[in-house]
């Protein structure tokens, strides 16, 4: 499944259109495709009222091709024309077609659509699709809300109107629908918490484009659960603890020894055959009791309680005969951990994770990321994502999909950009949205367990990318579960640990 905004929807159309399939068929399409989504969703039975809000554009066209389509299978819907006439040549040709089915128009009998609305079993609205912006005619707010009050099941074409399609922001009175259905692929705002209300289930229905459409259209592809698990390595009766790879985490100092135990603890949680936590001393006394099945490397400790720059050596010896790496949870930014991080980026002969202090260090010369000998995944949120990149945290928020992309292709890495919908770039310019996730994550602790996770899946030989991708898509499932059991409010990282094997069993991994 792929995510595109309005304006690759619109060159993806204008691809099918030129490669023989025309905008009037997959109008026919995508009408016929909602409403045999709809048809799977209720009970249509000879007589049920529906009510299908029309706008004046090609969505409104939808809407007429759902209308017809329901009439044609004995059901008796009523058209409501909320924005006037059609006026694109495609809707009226649809609209056109219609036969017997009751018009009504907004403008001149609102009293009647609000009654069809009160009357109605199925509501549709098909008035703006992605093509919304700024604020409601208080004429539609007032009929949505009447909708919002209506003991009907409410469906939108495309994109609730009401709903801008990319970003998600939302009048407060746009439509609130039980199911979105998205014509051929998921819009930016169907993933958004802001428009979750009016969205509702998001729905992809299939419009018959032509093969080749989308060439040439940088759409991100959704990491959902049949992404997953066509990822995820089987386990055979004849594999052992080295099958599935040693792990070996930089990671802690004498203030942040949690952060070891966290990424190491999910690592060994998420699957990896041998992991073994490299750190201080102290820091090594503080996690044993936490890690039973770890194994560790003392290393030496400099005066301010974080590793000593004099550790690259036998981290890099230990890194020769490891399947991955993981370096930076809770390592302190000094300038010993600086120069620790710099050797082992560019010394490391296996697949390398770099998190938190990691990051912070490669900040100050991310041209060190060129040197790297092996492949790295960059985990960031935004403020560590603004110091790699020299950017504020509100331009990374307003161009996430090509801030990451950028950053990615200009340094060869898989990079993690942290957030609501987490994005996963390649190098090679690949983006991939998350479906998983809450705002309960929002703790100090999440991203060393997500560290963990990914660095596990690398390990086990994954692909940078598909280790990226999945660790991102359970580690949210996770949190998912851990809400759901002990609330957003009181939920803490360490309780994604215990939900991991859930979010394994639940996505179908065994």
């Amino acid at each position: 499944m792929r995510v595109v905004t309005a304006a690759q929807m619109k060159q993806a159309e204008q691809n099918s259109h030129r490669l023989g399939v025309s905008y009037r068929q997959l109008m026919e399409n995508a009408g016929t495709a909602a409403f045999e989504a709809i048809k799977a969703r209720v009970q249509l039975e000879e007589g049920l009222s529906a009510l299908i809000l029309c706008g004046a554009g090609n969505n409104g066209g939808d809407g007429f091709v759902i209308a017809r389509k329901l009439r044609e299978l004995g059901a008796s819907p009523t058209v409501a024309l909320c924005c006037g006439d059609p006026q694109t040549p495609d809707a009226q040709f649809m609209y056109g077609q219609m036969s017997g089915v009751p018009v009504l128009a907004l403008s001149s009998a609102p009293e009647a659509v609000v009654q069809a609305v009160r009357d109605s079993a199925v509501i549709v609205d098909a008035v703006y699709g992605t093509g919304f912006h700024g604020e409601l005619p208080s004429e539609l707010a007032s009929l949505f809300e009447e909708c919002s009050r209506a003991d009907a099941l409410r469906f939108a074409v495309d994109i609730p109107s009401g709903v801008a399609a990319d970003t998600g922001e939302a009048d407060g009175h746009a439509f609130q629908a039980h199911y979105t259905l998205a014509m051929d692929s998921l819009k930016p705002a169907h993933l958004k918490a802001q428009a979750r209300p009016f969205v509702g289930e998001a729905v992809a229905v299939d419009i018959g484009m032509a093969p080749g459409s989308y060439h040439g259209v940088d759409a991100a592809a959704v990491i959902d659960r049949d992404f997953v698990l066509s990822r995820m390595p089987v386990r055979r009766g004849d594999d052992h603890k080295g099958t599935y790879g040693k792990l070996l985490t930089v990671c802690g100092c004498l203030s942040m020894s949690g952060a070891a135990v966290m990424s190491a603890a999910s690592a060994l949680r998420a699957g990896a055959g041998l992991v073994t936590l490299a750190s201080t001393r102290p820091v090594i006394a503080a996690a044993a009791s936490h890690l039973l099945e770890g194994t560790f490397l003392p290393l030496h400790e400099a005066a301010d309680g974080g590793v000593a720059k004099e550790s690259a050596g036998p981290v890099l010896d230990r890194l020769s005969t490891s399947t991955a790496g993981l370096i930076g949870c809770g390592l302190s930014l000094t300038p010993d951990t600086r120069s620790l991080v710099e050797r082992v980026v560019t010394g490391a002969a296996c697949p390398l994770v770099v998190d938190a202090d990691g990051l912070n260090a490669l900040a100050l010369s991310p041209a060190v990321l060129r040197r790297a000998r092996a492949p790295l995944i960059l985990t960031p949120h935004f403020g560590e994502m603004a110091r790699l990149c020299g950017k504020s945290i509100q331009e990374i928020r307003e161009s996430r999909e090509q801030t990451a992309r950028a950053f990615a292709g200009e340094y060869g890495v898989t990079l993690v950009l942290k957030g609501p919908n987490t994005l996963v770039a390649s190098p090679g310019g690949e983006l991939f949205v998350n479906t998983t996730g809450n705002p309960g994550m929002a703790r100090g602790g999440s991203g060393d367990i997500l560290a963990g996770m990914i660095a596990s899946l690398l390990a086990q030989g994954l692909s940078p990318v598909d280790a990226a991708c999945c660790g991102v898509y359970l580690h949210g499932m996770a949190g998912d579960l851990a809400a759901q059991r002990y609330t957003m409010q009181g939920m803490l990282p360490t309780d994604l640990l215990a939900m991991i094997p859930q979010a394994f069993q639940d996505t179908g991994i065994g």
